[in-house]
């Protein structure tokens, strides 16, 4: 024990002395992690989830032209975003959600850990624990993690309008490739830029820039007409 009293109360001198000898013992978090854990959570997170499975034909371009657009990709943003004053990082296949884990040493699937016990534990579920692929067939998927919000960020109006986590590209939903993801990154970073300065409209402008384009509407049919009423009619055949 620290002290030999049983009040509770102990000395100044004999609690630095205890801390002092835990830190060096390594039972105390060591303050010159801190510094580094904080410039972690304080910039700007992109993660790039990119088709990695060797010899599969699920997709039109090869695991070598996909890691090469990553790698430029990174490259071009990293670039684009220093040249504006923000801080990021660039993560290629960063990994599947937190909790999931190897799904019987399958290369590429997960399944989340604490459910697929449970369900071994019990005879109540007859359903399997949901698998997750990462990375997906043919994925190129963009996702940003805002950095942590100061005092001084919040009142300038920086970030204003956006979610903490939020996707801002993805072949799979778009089915196409950017041309050139210099491009994409150069985009992406100007309107970046202009979330941090708090720009009006920059936020909704950043989460509608690269969505799909919308499906095209039903052609429709030339028997059709519109009634009275303004409903769409079939027309009597003659």
């Amino acid at each position: 024990s620290v002290g030999s009293s049983r009040s509770g109360e102990v000395p100044v001198d004999k609690l630095v002395a205890y801390l002092s000898a835990s830190e060096q013992a390594g039972d105390v978090e060591s303050a010159v992690a801190r510094p580094a854990h904080a410039e972690k959570t304080s910039c700007l997170m992109v993660d790039v989830e990119h088709h990695a499975l060797d010899g599969s034909f699920h997709s039109k371009f090869s695991v070598e032209q996909y890691e090469q657009m990553a790698k430029k990709f990174k490259t071009s943003l990293e670039e684009h975003l220093a040249n504006c004053g923000i801080t990021c990082e660039v993560r290629l296949n960063p990994g599947p959600p937190k909790g999931f884990v190897p799904y019987h040493n399958i290369q590429g699937w997960y399944h989340h850990a604490r459910m697929a016990k449970y369900r071994e534990q019990t005879r109540w579920v007859e359903k399997p624990a949901k698998k997750l692929q990462y990375p997906r067939l043919g994925s190129f998927e963009v996702s940003i993690r805002l950095p942590q919000q100061t005092p001084a960020s919040r009142a300038a109006g920086a970030w204003r309008g956006l979610p903490r986590t939020f996707e801002v590209f993805s072949k799979m939903k778009r089915k196409t490739m950017p041309k050139k993801v210099e491009d994409l990154a150069r985009r992406l970073a100007r309107q970046l830029e202009c979330c941090r300065d708090g720009q009006e409209g920059a936020a909704q402008q950043l989460l509608t820039a690269f969505r799909p384009a919308p499906p095209d509407p039903p052609q429709e049919d030339a028997g059709d007409a519109a009634c009275d009423q303004g409903h769409r009619c079939r027309r009597p055949e003659r």
